[in-house]
């Protein structure tokens, strides 16, 4: 996975202790948030194991809601976070104190991988008129962090995770970043 290790290593030491974690179905989910992120008790873990995408959202709502006590920490891609973007107006509105790690690739990275690796290159439809989420965050009472890159990640997301919000959107530009060490196309079909 590369650099994304890194994000799972600041993740895990500044807040996975004492978290939910809740992940979509994500490249992101599927290389490092189901296989590095240690959840340390039961209960705290919730992801859609069905392979469709678009419900981290709603988990992590429920989550917040169920054990106000911690701090609940949201994986997603940005495809997957629009499957279910009409959920975000809830979130502040129950003062759940979601974080949500929104990892945009501007598409379906995992639908470029596949095409990439299975069918040359041939990709329809994975790439995404992705909407400013800055702005989305802003209309809806989010807070608001951008990371373009991993240079001071851990100061970065220390300063993410102290902020006492209603709700908190942090998009990862996974172009500024850059790719996983390898693509990741899930199993062989």
């Amino acid at each position: 996975i590369g650099r994304y290790a890194q994000l799972n290593d600041c993740l895990q030491q500044l807040a996975g202790a004492d978290c939910n974690w809740v992940r979509d179905v994500t490249i992101s989910n599927g290389t490092w948030g189901n296989r590095l992120f240690r959840i340390p008790a039961p209960y705290r873990s919730a992801h859609a194991s069905g392979g469709g995408i678009g419900q981290c959202l709603s988990m992590a709502i429920g989550a917040a809601m169920a054990a106000p006590q911690r701090r609940t920490l949201a994986l997603v891609g940005d495809g997957g976070l629009m499957l279910n973007a009409a959920e975000l107006p809830t979130a502040v509105q129950e003062k759940t104190g979601i974080v949500l790690l929104v990892m945009n690739d501007r598409g379906y990275g995992i639908l470029r991988n596949l095409a990439d690796a299975q069918f040359g290159g041939r990709r329809f439809y994975s790439d995404l008129h992705t909407p400013r989420f800055e702005a989305l965050a802003a209309a809806y009472g989010y807070t608001y962090f951008r990371i373009s890159s991993f240079e001071g990640l851990e100061q970065q997301l220390r300063t993410v995770l102290q902020t006492d919000a209603a709700a908190t959107l942090v998009e990862f530009d996974m172009d500024a970043i850059g790719p996983f060490a390898q693509p990741f196309s899930g199993p062989k079909i």
